[in-house]
């Protein structure tokens, strides 16, 4: 599953609220065995501050591309 891009409305900026969208679909991709194709820059910056969790989810060619 390729996650290219988070989009939260601006006035709900500095919320959390990308973080816990993020969460969400790591967390229901984890359920199914997907992979993940990180190439959204916040995607990849919330599986590199919770690896134990969601590093799994990347493949190793992918983990290689993204410095994981």
């Amino acid at each position: 599953m390729v996650l290219d891009h988070t989009l939260v409305d601006p006035k709900y900026s500095g919320q959390g609220l990308g973080e816990k969208l993020i969460f969400f679909a790591l967390d229901d991709l984890l359920a199914k065995k997907y992979k993940v194709v990180p190439r959204c820059w916040f995607v990849a910056k919330v599986i590199k501050k919770y690896p134990e969790k969601y590093l799994e989810l990347v493949s190793l060619e992918n983990k290689k591309l993204l410095g994981l």
